[in-house]
């Protein structure tokens, strides 16, 4: 019978190939585990109906816009909303001209609803389409911003609105009142609030 001898190394090489094998199914069930707990939280916020929201804290909520008075009228199109940025693109040479404007309104989410404060925010949502064009809004937004009529055949122009109804997401930092019904989200200083789509 023969016997064929093994060096030392074979059996450190099995016992590091054993380690690493544990090591791997470990970080497997960590992994599964950690996706589990994620899935878990958001359904059982759903089910409790209930979502911790702390002072100060910047938070991004969905809700649907709810205002509180009187609407404003985009410049570009006429239509109602409650913040609007519109812009004129003139080349080059000239720039653009930037309009931005925002009232107060009430944003309806699953935490309840809040108060959202600001006079300008920054809108991440699509252009909306300035089908037909407007001439006359077109020549009072550019009297207003740079003194005179331009050529409107060379000036190019976007307008995104957030209207009443609208489902939207909205970065920008809680404050809690003295109550519930006083809760704000307002722009972290030096930023402006982000109204984007919903998330």
């Amino acid at each position: 019978m023969t016997v064929v001898k093994r060096g030392w190394w074979v059996g450190i090489l099995v016992g590091l190939l054993g380690l690493l094998g544990w090591i791997w199914m470990i970080a497997i069930v960590v992994f599964w585990a950690i996706f589990l707990v994620q899935i878990w939280r958001p359904r059982a916020r759903r089910r409790n109906g209930t979502v911790t929201i702390v002072d100060r804290q910047r938070v991004t909520l969905t809700g649907t816009v709810r205002p509180t008075g009187a609407l404003l009228v985009a410049p570009l199109s006429g239509k109602p909303c409650v913040a609007y940025e519109a812009r004129a693109l003139m080349g080059e040479l000239l720039g653009e001209v930037v309009e931005r404007r925002m009232i107060s309104f009430e944003l309806e989410t699953g935490a309840g609803v809040l108060i959202v404060d600001g006079i300008e925010a920054d809108l991440v949502v699509p252009r909306d389409p300035l089908i037909p064009r407007q001439l006359d809004r077109e020549t009072a937004f550019l009297v207003a911003h740079v003194g005179g009529a331009l050529d409107l055949e060379s000036t190019s122009f976007e307008e995104r609105r957030i209207e009443a109804g609208r489902e939207v997401a909205i970065q920008g930092v809680i404050v809690v009142g003295s109550t519930p019904a006083r809760m704000r989200i307002v722009g972290p200083a030096p930023d402006w609030l982000v109204i984007g789509p919903p998330r």
